[in-house]
């Protein structure tokens, strides 16, 4: 298949790299650290997307109950690498340690038997602020540490993108001509022109499939599913990080962010939805499981604190030959010669997903025949997107309530404009 254009053409160095979340920028800086010429495009700008809704934990195998070796050797490097990362920039942890919590003593001792072969560090425990322990009561402590990444994208410009040609651009295509994608059509500003390079790496989260779906319909392992996350905001939430991996529990993942005028609590699980348009029905489906789960486990939402509250959609782009099975960082072709769809299966994997990229886009780029002299892109500054969850407008505590007693109250109490209108 050919595909014609008569578009403007313009030289986007050796790589283009769509996505400017953690992976793209770690990416295009270990690209670039092996001499080649890169172009990273976003059409938000740094940190947006996945990497604006994360928790920012830094998983080191603790939320498996039966990790496999392989998982938890390349979840410790991750995390240590990202340590070394946040403290080279002087960004210091919001939590030094985060708690796992159980419903049945029987998990707890399965998942504390296999961290204990896996080599994993852990403790007993004590009371955690904010949770219900009759109803959570087998608790252990783990050195997996939570952070605002903020600050790292911050220095990203000069630590990682300092020899990297960023453009704030919208990619909506990509040009093929046989196997080999010639070249990335794209909107910057007013203009749809066209950037050619000699490798394309897809690091755009839900974003890959709809690329990847215009130079093929080969749809491999890509998953696009949708969750959502629960802000609360009142003065006095104690700190915490904490996860229930059971399915008792729907993995209620709970971590604190704090400033000098409220605290919140950013709650999410893992329940999710195949079709990532954002609907009311959805939200509020999700939220009031949320809901009991939060008054059942822990003491946020009762009268002491009467949280405000927002909900947002979180969307993930995966690849997984098994839906119901966690892999190590993984890649695809889509049967392309010269495109890597990147996609880490948690943030603490990005660092080990850009070694591998770098590494299998050299031995292409090394075989590839030298560019066609065009007049090159021009580069700008891509803008910093905040984390998602500080842009939410907070509703009052009655209608966190009304929602969950009233099942079809959900277009009343929902009222985010992401919720009303979708995507």
């Amino acid at each position: 298949m050919v595909t014609e254009t008569h578009l403007e053409e313009l030289d986007a160095g050796d790589v283009v790299v769509i996505g400017a979340g953690a992976s793209g920028v770690l990416t295009s800086s270990a690209l670039s650290a092996k001499g080649l010429e890169v172009t990273l495009i976003d059409r938000r700008g740094l940190a947006a997307e996945q990497s604006s809704h994360s928790h920012g934990y830094m998983h080191r195998g603790h939320i498996y109950q039966k990790p496999s070796p392989e998982l938890v050797l390349a979840l410790q490097t991750g995390a240590d690498r990202w340590k070394d990362e946040l403290t080279a920039v002087g960004v210091k942890p919001l939590n030094e340690n985060a708690v796992v919590g159980f419903i049945h003593e029987h998990n707890a001792k399965v998942a504390a038997g296999a961290w204990r072969e896996a080599g994993l560090q852990f403790g007993k425990a004590e009371a955690v602020p904010g949770v219900n322990h009759d109803a959570l009561p087998f608790c252990y402590d783990t050195r997996e540490q939570t952070y605002d990444f903020t600050a790292w994208f911050e220095a990203a410009r000069s630590r990682h993108l300092g020899n990297v040609r960023t453009v704030q651009a919208t990619a909506t295509g990509l040009l093929r001509d046989d196997r080999e994608i010639v070249g990335v059509r794209v909107d910057i500003g007013e203009r749809t022109l066209v950037l050619r390079s000699r490798f394309v790496v897809l690091a755009a989260g839900t974003g890959n499939l709809d690329l990847v779906s215009t130079a093929t319909t080969y749809r491999g392992r890509a998953m696009n599913r949708l969750s959502f996350m629960l802000v609360l905001a009142a003065r006095g939430l104690p700190r915490l990080s904490l996860v229930s991996p059971e399915n008792g529990t729907y993995g209620l993942f709970m971590v604190s962010r704090h400033t000098d005028e409220m605290d919140y609590w950013l709650v999410s699980n893992f329940v999710s939805y195949s079709d990532v348009s954002c609907t009311r029905n959805a939200a509020a489906l999700w939220i009031r499981g949320v809901v009991r789960l939060m008054n059942m486990y822990t003491f946020a939402l009762n009268d002491n604190y009467s949280p405000e509250w927002a909900i947002y959609p979180a969307a993930k782009g995966e690849l997984r030959s098994n839906r119901n099975q966690i892999e190590k960082h993984t890649t695809e072709n889509y049967r392309l010669n010269n495109v890597c769809v990147a996609a880490p299966t948690k943030l603490t994997l990005a660092p080990l997903l850009a070694d591998d990229i770098a590494a299998h886009v050299l031995k292409h780029i090394m075989k590839a025949p030298p560019r066609a002299s065009r007049p090159p892109v021009q580069g700008q500054s891509l803008d910093l997107v905040p984390e998602t969850w500080t842009a939410q407008t907070l509703l009052l505590n009655g209608a966190l309530h009304h929602l969950n007693a009233d099942p079809m109250a959900g277009a009343e109490c929902i009222q985010h404009p992401q919720i009303r209108q979708g995507f």
